[in-house]
């Protein structure tokens, strides 16, 4: 090993693995370094402020007036930043995109994409033994602030707002998008994924069908 001696040290290894060297080092709290045998070197709350923008992705079928011409392969991103009350400015962030994905489905989708800036959440990290060393275990705790849930439920009811707005959508019809062996499938590109997702489109232009899917 190489040692090296300065007055002041900056650690700059991100959110999660900064704490976990610490502690690994014997900074952190003494308890949890003395369960794992590691030497306290400095007993501090290392770890204790862990924290993270919790957020949904809420989906709408988008009718032909409002699609992306096939000929365009990059999406369109419209952004703003809005406060969920006057005691919490600017606090919550929203995009709007036209497009999801590369295939037929991709084109029939828009987002929202929402989430919240600034969390009262408060998560926290910890290490545990992983074969000759240390691991970072981070726990973020969302929503662990009642406030949170309100918060993000206020930006929700915003999305509903704005499509109800545009022509041609009602926030009645939005959808959680989630991740799923499907999806994964249909976004590979390639002539099976995106032969999957040709077949799905198609239904979804079909409306008992789309109700039905999403």
């Amino acid at each position: 090993p190489e040692y090296a001696a300065a007055r002041n040290v900056i650690l700059s290894a991100g959110a999660i693995h900064s704490p976990a060297i610490l502690m690994s080092s014997g900074i952190g709290p003494g308890t949890l370094l003395s369960s794992l045998d590691i030497p306290v070197v400095n007993d501090l709350p290392v770890g204790r402020a862990l924290f993270d923008h919790p957020g949904i992705v809420v989906g709408t079928y988008l009718p032909r007036s409002l699609r992306l011409d096939r000929t365009h392969d990059r999406h369109s991103h419209v952004c703003m930043r809005f406060s969920s009350s006057e005691d919490s400015k600017a606090d919550l962030y929203l995009a709007v995109g036209n497009k999801i994905s590369w295939n037929a489905i991709g084109y029939r989708i828009g987002a929202f994409f929402l989430w919240l800036n600034k969390p009262y959440s408060r998560g926290t990290v910890t290490i545990r033994r992983e074969g000759t060393g240390f691991a970072p275990v981070a726990d973020f705790k969302y929503f662990d602030d009642a406030r949170d849930i309100e918060r993000l439920s206020t930006g929700i009811k915003t999305v509903m707002d704005l499509a109800d707005r545009i022509p041609g959508l009602s926030g009645d019809d939005l959808f959680p998008i989630r991740q799923t062996k499907l999806s994964r499938r249909m976004n590979r590109v390639g002539r099976f994924g995106g032969g999957l997702a040709m077949a799905a489109a198609a239904a979804l232009d079909v409306g008992f069908l789309r109700k039905a899917l999403l």
